[in-house]
C-alpha cells in the first residue's frame, strides 16, 4: 500500500466516521398513510472529532438558549406539532425564530447525509411480494455507506439506529447479518466482510445528538419528495449536505 494510503487508513482509525440512522415515516404496507406514503431512511454521517468537539456543544448550546437545559430532544413531530416541551411554538413570533435557529445550526454543522426514500404505493403497485421498507432502505444505504468506508480506507464503523422496540430491533439485526452474509445485488458479501459492522440500538430517551440531527433532517425530505414544487426553506439548506454520487451510487436513493 503506498504511503500515502498507509496515512489515510492510520488517520481514520485516530478520527473515524460515525453514522446515525433514523427513519422518517413508518414501513407498513397494509396501512399507508395518505399524507406521508413514503418511507425515509436518513443516515447522518460526521467524523468522530467533529461530532465530539464542533456539533454536540453547538447542539447543546441550542438547547440551553432555548430551554435553559441540554435534556430536551429534537424530535421533528413535536416540533411540528408544538407538542411538549415545545408549546411555546404556538406563538408565531416565537416560532419562526426557533425554525431559523434549527435551520441556521444545520446549515452551520459540518455532516453528510445518506437518504433512501421508498415510494410505498409505487411499491405495492409494482411488486407482487415487495421488501419490507425499511429493510430496503437499510440496504440502499449501507451500499452506499459501504462505497464511502473504501473510499476513505476505514474497515470498521458503528452504527446507532433508534430502538423501536425489541422485534423490530431483532428484525433489522437479522437484515443486516444477512446482507454480511449474502451480499447484495451491488455489493458483494467479500465487499461486506470487509468492513466490521458494530451495530447499536438506543431509545429517543438517552438524548442522541446524531439520530435527533438525521431526524430533523428526514421530514424535510420527505416533503421535497412528495411536493418537489413547494417551497421548502429546511430542505434548502439540508440539500447541501447530502453526499453526490460514490463509486457510481447516487447517495439520495429514491425507489421505486
Amino acid at each position: 500500500m503506498p504511503e500515502d494510503q498507509n496515512k489515510e487508513s492510520e488517520q481514520n482509525k485516530i478520527d473515524p466516521i460515525l453514522v446515525y440512522l433514523d427513519e422518517t415515516g413508518d414501513h407498513s404496507l397494509e396501512k399507508i398513510d395518505k399524507d406521508f406514503p413514503i418511507f425515509v431512511l436518513t443516515t447522518f454521517i460526521v467524523r468522530q472529532s467533529v461530532y465530539v468537539n464542533e456539533i454536540i456543544p453547538k447542539v447543546y448550546q441550542l438547547k440551553i438558549n432555548n430551554f435553559g437545559h441540554e435534556g430536551v430532544i429534537l424530535h421533528s413531530r413535536d416540533i411540528r406539532k408544538a407538542q411538549t416541551p415545545f408549546e411555546f411554538l404556538l406563538n408565531v413570533n416565537k416560532r419562526e425564530p426557533f425554525l431559523n435557529s434549527i435551520s441556521e445550526l444545520i446549515g452551520n454543522l459540518n455532516f453528510k447525509l445518506i437518504v433512501s426514500v421508498i415510494k410505498k404505493e409505487k411499491l405495492v403497485k409494482q411488486y407482487a411480494k415487495p421488501f419490507n421498507p425499511y429493510e430496503l432502505a437499510l440496504k440502499f444505504n449501507l451500499e452506499r455507506i459501504i462505497a464511502l468506508l473504501n473510499q476513505i480506507k476505514q474497515t470498521k464503523v458503528r452504527l446507532v439506529a433508534e430502538s423501536r422496540g425489541k422485534n423490530e430491533d431483532d428484525a433489522l439485526r437479522l437484515s443486516l447479518y444477512e446482507m454480511i452474509r449474502e451480499g447484495t445485488e451491488r455489493i458483494s458479501k467479500e465487499e461486506f466482510r470487509k468492513i466490521e459492522f458494530i451495530l447499536t440500538f438506543l431509545p429517543k430517551s438517552n438524548n442522541i445528538v446524531g439520530t435527533q440531527i438525521a431526524d430533523l433532517c428526514g421530514y424535510p425530505i420527505g416533503r421535497h419528495i412528495l411536493n418537489p414544487g413547494k417551497e421548502n426553506k429546511p430542505f434548502e439548506v439540508i440539500k447541501s449536505k447530502i453526499l453526490g454520487k460514490i463509486n457510481g451510487l447516487e447517495c439520495f436513493k429514491v425507489f421505486p
